[in-house]
């Protein structure tokens, strides 16, 4: 027999911004529509899932197939139902009022802070008003403005009476599968609540960081579940977030949550430890070594959706939902490692390693399931000499000498947190430096959550661009020419250029938000200038350390590596200017 989580892969999801449920191929009749403006054909209306959960004291939330084209279903503007389709109780037979809404994105949220992605910004239409005369004389015009056209989905939505609850229902004839479920615990396992050694205001800056979330109704469940374990006024003070003030974005709202309670509560029943570790990844925080307190958890909505199906389903057996829950888990790292700096003091590696040296290579391990563990970081092959215990929820910052070749390959650490390891790939020696110059950039923004446990840098848009050349001049001396782009020519545009490490560390400020910078020249959108390298920073054997940042407007890049929320410092990368002469290929 195929093990649940087959079963459910070949579930599939119309849409993951929408996190709507499952896809289900079937057939059946359903209620017919009328073509829009584009004159697509009238097709049936069915329910969404095979399965449709129900919660005592909730209303009833049926999503609904209807027309689509490549996987988005077609808009009231382009299609919309001759009637709403009947809601019957099976119990007696009696129609049951029920409204068909619309649920469409009007635009998006920004976040306070750009770590999260921006929430979507839903309105909601119900059939009534959109298919009364007015409408249906728009929807045959050429331009429908009164009809929703963006993206959207359409749901059934009934206030069920408390002598029907329980009841099973059907949808224009055809039986819906009701599965009821105990009202939703009102809060989750909250055993593994993280204690995190964070300041009140870190906490604040968390609630910023969710400020869009709580105003998405297919995403304020996360927040819901979190504020179980986090006090809701020391993430949004003493005015937490309210319900929405639209009844059927709250329905939508409420609805999701009980989804994922109810999910929590079936697992827990079945197995309370793998609840209370599902419970900490969907809520997952990570405290970074500069005290912000960071959401860590996956984003992969359409596989959470299939995990969510599997574990409701009355189809499976206690067994298989553990099953299931475990695979699911398996696939999400323990812990997250990355680069904090590479440019650390050198030795040599030895007399029978000639040419090849030791760099100190620091990173940092976030730990996201909520458990303690040893962490440690090592060069790979090497036992580890730093092991540390970190708790759940933290992080650390951890340095090793890595054995890094004259040939400039990447160099490779490991990162170790309890049974998780990684590899963490490292610059090698130096970057070459030949005419007519090194190009340095470009500058990263700060790290997105997705990119950051992604392992990769955020881009950077061509507005925000902005890149250094190094290069040599006929007197032997050394300069930085930079050049940014801003089509707003910000007064407060800053970009500082670090030198060295240790005692010898030195900066440079230049930009036109800098009292006495080097000269700068403006053109119509971006500025230059041109920064002399201090040749006491110039160690022997031509290496030079050197880190990069920009600031504008409250926002902030960086080079070699982008930098988390609440750090400022850069890491650096080693530049060796004695490879300027050479023939050969850079590295």
């Amino acid at each position: 027999m195929r093990s649940v989580f087959c079963q459910t892969r070949e579930l599939r999801l119309i849409s993951a911004l929408a996190l709507l449920a499952i896809v289900i191929a079937g057939s059946g009749c359903g209620r017919a529509g009328r073509a829009g403006a584009q004159g697509q054909p009238s097709r049936a209306i069915t329910a969404l899932a095979r399965e449709v959960p129900a919660f005592p004291g909730e209303p009833l939330v049926v999503l609904l197939r209807t027309p689509s084209e490549d996987g988005v279903m077609l808009p009231p503007s382009r299609w919309m139902p001759d009637d709403a389709p009947e809601l019957r109780s099976d119990r007696t037979g009696e129609r049951v009022g029920a409204r068909m809404v619309w649920f469409g994105v009007t635009g998006s949220i920004e976040p306070e802070s750009p770590w999260l992605p921006a929430a979507q910004r839903w309105r909601a239409w119900e059939f009534a008003s959109l298919s009364d005369d007015t409408a249906a004389s728009d929807a045959e015009s050429d331009a429908p403005e009164a009809l929703p056209s963006g993206f959207g989905f359409w749901v059934l939505i009934c206030d069920v009476p408390p002598a029907l609850s329980g009841s099973s229902f059907s949808l224009d004839g055809i039986g819906l599968a009701t599965r009821w479920f105990e009202p939703p615990p009102s809060t989750t396992i909250v055993a593994r609540a993280p204690r995190l050694g964070a300041s009140p205001e870190a906490y604040r800056r968390l609630g910023e960081r969710l400020s869009a979330e709580v105003r998405d109704p297919f995403r304020q469940w996360r927040v819901k579940l979190l504020v179980d374990r986090i006090r809701a006024c020391a993430l949004f003070g003493p005015v937490p977030p309210t319900s929405f003030s639209d009844a059927n974005l709250e329905a939508i709202a409420r609805h999701y949550e009980s989804r994922w309670r109810s999910t929590l509560d079936v697992l827990a029943g079945v197995e309370p430890d793998l609840a209370s570790d599902l419970t900490t990844l969907l809520t997952s925080l990570v405290l970074s070594p500069h005290g912000e307190i960071l959401p860590a958890w996956p984003l992969d909505s359409s596989d959470a959706s299939i995990l969510q199906e599997g574990l409701l389903s009355e189809r499976s057996t206690e067994r298989e939902k553990a099953d299931l829950a475990r695979e699911w888990l398996a696939r999400q790292a323990r812990a997250k490692a990355w680069v904090l700096d590479e440019a650390g003091s050198d030795e040599a590696a030895g007399p029978d390693q000639p040419g090849w040296i030791r760099r100190g290579v620091r990173i940092g391990i976030g730990e996201r399931w909520g458990r303690r563990a040893v962490a440690s970081f090592a060069p790979a092959g090497a036992p580890a000499q730093n092991a540390t215990q970190i708790g759940g929820h933290e992080s650390v910052s951890l340095e090793a000498p890595l054995l890094l070749g004259p040939d400039n390959r990447p160099g490779v650490g490991v990162a170790r947190a309890g049974s998780w390891a990684t590899e963490v790939p490292v610059l090698g020696q130096s970057l070459t430096v030949r005419p007519p110059g090194l190009l340095i950039g470009p500058l990263w923004p700060r790290w997105t959550m997705a990119d950051w446990l992604a392992g990769r840098a955020t881009p950077v848009t061509a507005r925000d661009m902005a890149i250094l050349l190094l290069e040599r001049m006929p007197d032997g001396s050394w300069w930085l020419y930079v050049e940014c782009r801003d089509d707003e020519l910000a007064d407060d545009d800053v970009v500082t250029i670090r030198f060295g490490i240790g005692g010898r560390r030195t900066s440079v400020d230049v930009g036109p938000g800098v009292p006495g910078s080097p000269p700068v020249e403006r053109l119509d959108d971006r500025w230059s200038a041109r920064v002399p390298v201090d040749s006491s920073q110039i160690e022997d054997g031509g290496r030079l350390r050197l880190g990069v940042t920009r600031a504008r407007s409250g926002a902030l890049w960086s080079w070699p590596r982008p930098m988390l929320p609440g750090q400022f410092e850069p890491g650096k990368a080693v530049i060796g200017l004695d490879s300027w002469g050479e023939v050969g290929p850079d590295r």
